[in-house]
């Protein structure tokens, strides 16, 4: 039972594995309001006996079909299939276990999250009623419920769920082994959007070295983990680091065929680098090469395709395409919107963006608005203390600071240092932008010691991340020496 199971799961090529690409199928799946569908649990008492072979002949068939990723036939199949399981008794079991997954993966590919997640707690229990608490594939169920749950921006559930996946494949294959690896990416993700960096940072270490330990380094698993390396520093503004990671994957895929989700991913994140190290014209390339393996894949209204229309609105106004990179903005928030509702993590991105593009017009109460839409939620789904909400505290400062309303401004720059210090501990390259906007808005306001020490902690903190001929280095030495009277 136990081979049979395994190597079933492994070749739908979903399941985490050396083979699998893992959060490339469905990063952002859509969610659609879950209507009670009428699974039926499997029992093990039917009233007769039936010809097992013709179950088991439609049970593949339908797999294959789940396989060729046709999942809305793969979906009436499987449900119908699962109902009729109790017909068959414990011949069935192992047969009962793959339909509730892949009919969970199937409505999760079709966007109706709600009842993916039901349909593989059911699974879980049933597992566990007729396998154990232990049972080696339960991972495979606590994995895919936790990116459920991730999509959904639950992160701490999420969290949870990746941890016992990987307690239990430590426990059943070692805890070296490949699919600890695929946990330990997962649970580096979850910490990492928590705002968790150096936990995240550690794990991603132990991913890589368990994987470099058994496979190639050109290899697609190890191509995904430097991607998702990459966005922890992306994160901390980091960027010649994460762009050190994404050069990794873009060699391995000179070598490797990668997947058309993973290299989407690439771009995408090169170009979200350049956009913070100031190159504008150099994110759109890489953002248009995306684009369209995207729109190839999933279709001109699918949520990866609004995050991309969103990343491109900032770096379009930049060079002076404003009405571009607001209706780029506006489109990619509505496609979310479509998907998801009106609030999503993802929406708050387009919020924080369309609020900076309406203060790069002088448009500050607009500004202000939709920074506090976007506050509400990425505190609501992050909490208070991510490194979004930090940022967002951060661009309120500025854009009160810039309507002139100085104690305002320096409630939000406070709030702002607190929580990333919390997160980034006391030096980080995000601080010092904080730091920096502070010393300006204590200048405005005449308190030239508090100003000073601001722009020194700021010339700190950047010298140490970037090196002092950096250009933010330069930049803040020169006020420095500029408020000194030195020249």
């Amino acid at each position: 039972m136990q081979k049979f199971i395994r190597s079933a799961f492994l070749s739908s090529s979903i399941i985490k594995g050396v083979f699998t690409q893992k959060k490339m199928i469905l990063l952002y799946p859509r969610i659609q309001t879950f209507k009670a569908i009428q699974y039926f649990s499997v029992q093990t008492n039917p009233p007769e006996k039936k010809d097992f072979s013709d179950f088991k002949q439609a049970v593949d068939k339908a797999n294959a079909i789940f396989q060729a990723g046709d999942y809305l036939k793969a979906r009436g199949l499987l449900s119908e299939l699962l109902k009729r399981a109790a017909e068959y008794g414990k011949e069935s079991l192992d047969a009962s276990v793959m339909l509730y997954y892949n009919l969970a993966v199937s409505e999760q590919a079709l966007g109706n999250l709600d009842a993916a997640q039901w349909i593989l707690l059911q699974g879980i229990e049933f597992v566990k009623k007729h396998y154990g608490e232990n049972w080696y594939d339960l991972p495979t169920f606590y994995t895919t419920l936790g990116r459920i749950y991730y999509a959904k921006g639950q992160l701490e559930e999420a969290l949870e769920l990746y941890k016992k996946s990987r307690e239990l494949n430590s426990l059943n294959y070692g805890p070296s082994d490949l699919s600890v690896a695929c946990d330990l990416e997962d649970i580096a993700s979850a910490l990492l959007y928590l705002g968790r960096f150096e936990e995240a940072h550690k794990t991603f270490e132990k991913c890589l070295e368990i994987q470099l330990s058994q496979l190639e380094e050109n290899s697609v698993p190890v191509a995904r983990t430097y991607i998702f390396f990459a966005k922890l520093f992306k994160a901390q503004a980091m960027f010649h680091q994460a762009l050190e990671k994404l050069g990794k994957a873009v060699q391995i895929s000179s070598k490797v065929e990668l997947p058309p989700p993973l290299v989407a991913m690439c771009l995408v994140s090169i170009g979200e680098c350049l956009v913070g190290l100031g190159e504008f014209k150099q994110s759109l390339e890489f953002f248009n090469k995306a684009l369209p393996i995207k729109i190839a894949q999933n279709g001109p209204d699918h949520p990866d395709v609004g995050l991309i229309r969103i990343f491109m609105g900032p770096p379009l106004y930049k060079i002076g395409k404003t009405e571009e990179g607001m209706k780029s903005i506006l489109e990619g928030v509505e496609i979310i919107k479509k998907n998801y509702g009106e609030e999503h993590i993802d929406i708050a991105g387009g919020y924080n963006d369309l609020a900076i593009l309406f203060k790069f017009q002088g448009r500050m109460n607009e500004s202000i608005e939709y920074f506090q839409k976007a506050l509400h939620l990425y505190t609501k789904f992050y909490g208070e203390n991510s490194h979004m909400t930090f940022a967002v505290l951060s661009n309120l400062g500025v854009t009160y600071m810039e309507a002139n309303k100085l104690d305002e401004a320096e409630k939000y720059f406070d709030q702002s240092i607190k929580i990333g210090k919390k997160i980034y501990g006391e030096i980080s390259p995000n601080l010092a932008t904080t730091y920096e906007a502070r010393g300006k808005l204590f200048s405005l306001k005449q308190k030239p010691k508090e100003s000073l020490e601001d722009y020194q902690t700021a010339l700190n903190f950047y010298q140490k991340a970037y090196g002092p001929q950096d250009h933010n280095s330069l930049r803040v030495q020169k006020i420095i020496q500029e408020s000194k009277g030195i020249h």
